[in-house]
């Protein structure tokens, strides 16, 4: 009888933890940051070379923890 108690507390307990494990993976991925971008190319028309480009580009951060943009490449 003893063993039985046993058993179905540590059932009871492996779920509970599953449980928990999974409302914090669900949680993580409601907090991570999401980029968006208004626009994902930019036109500079003709160039002419050795000349400098500039260009902008709207962003948004439509998550709920910061965004860090750590490098950008042109192409």
């Amino acid at each position: 009888m003893n063993f039985k108690k046993i058993l179905i507390l540590l059932v009871f307990m492996v779920f509970n933890s599953l449980n928990i494990l999974m409302a914090f993976q669900t949680n993580k991925d409601t907090l991570s940051p999401e980029i968006k971008f208004k626009s994902l190319s930019y036109n500079a028309g003709l160039v002419k070379p050795g000349a400098k480009v500039q260009g902008s580009f709207l962003i948004e951060n439509r998550g709920k923890s910061d965004l860090e943009i750590k490098s950008v490449t042109p192409t």
